[in-house]
């Protein structure tokens, strides 16, 4: 849950900072729809559309939760941190399970 600072900032798990244009959305990814069982808060990350040739969504999008689906499920839930304007689009392609994370530097 984010909670609202004094200059319009909101502040995210594991102090995180985000503006108030942020937008969290949710995703359900199969293997291969993220880098890697790694994730985890903070990670920077890509949002890429497979459905529209490999249309990049977003590169300044934030992870702020990943876990698997169910205990041992390679299904992974994860919440991502976006700006206002990219998160109806991304939410969009996930709905169709058209989207692809993809991890800024080395996995881990």
């Amino acid at each position: 849950m984010h909670r609202a600072l004094g200059n319009g900032d909101l502040l995210a798990p594991a102090g995180l900072r985000f503006d108030a244009d942020a937008r969290t959305v949710g995703l359900e990814l199969a293997p291969g729809g993220y880098p890697t069982t790694s994730l985890t808060t903070g990670d920077a990350v890509s949002v890429v559309e497979t459905a529209d040739g490999g249309a990049v969504l977003t590169d300044d999008a934030v992870v702020v939760e990943a876990r698997p689906a169910v205990d041992g499920a390679t299904t992974m839930l994860v919440s991502i941190v976006v700006d206002a304007r990219a998160a109806p689009r991304i939410a969009a392609a996930a709905g169709q399970d058209q989207v692809r994370l993809v991890l800024h530097g080395a996995a881990r």
